[in-house]
């Protein structure tokens, strides 16, 4: 019986070496939010500027056209008519570095507490070859703690 509650009370402490979870943060959408990758998922080819990008056969469901159901009046869902589930095979992509994004350069704060853009102006920017890999506990599931964080690069293309 002691050996029993001394076992249920090293339990919590062992709780790590069953797994760990690797999270990746960066604003590049190419990059997998979540596990490690090689070069063969994603990789960067200096002289065209893009990326090199393996995507995974999937399955996708295309709806010829959508409509509002309002049984719910608060909430109005967007419900797919005709669904047709369709296969996409295994392929790589070639994705631009590049990206435009909407950037206010003048704002109206009459309302102090929503402040509304009154110009803004197109700026191109590139997606950065760095990313933030953070290693967890499995036991740490609101990812708190990390165990270890590394800033690594994208692999350069052969």
């Amino acid at each position: 019986m002691k050996f029993v509650i001394a076992f249920m009370l090293l339990v919590p402490g062992l709780a790590f070496a069953y797994g760990e979870t690797i999270l990746n943060r960066t604003i590049n959408p190419y990059v997998p939010k979540q596990g490690s990758f090689t070069k063969q998922a994603i990789c960067y080819k200096p002289e065209a500027n893009a990326f090199k990008v393996y995507v995974p056969a999937h399955k996708a469901v295309i709806c010829k056209s959508y409509r509002w159901d309002h049984s719910d009046s608060h909430y109005p869902k967007k419900v797919c008519v005709g669904p047709k589930v369709v296969a996409y095979p295994a392929k790589y992509i070639t994705a631009s570095r590049d990206y435009v994004q909407e950037v206010c350069i003048k704002w109206n704060r009459d309302d102090s507490t929503r402040p509304r853009c009154v110009k803004s102006v197109q700026q191109t920017k590139k997606y950065p070859l760095e990313y933030t890999q953070s290693v967890y506990e499995m036991s740490d599931y609101r990812h708190e703690r990390p165990l270890s964080s590394k800033v690594k690069t994208i692999a350069n293309c052969d």
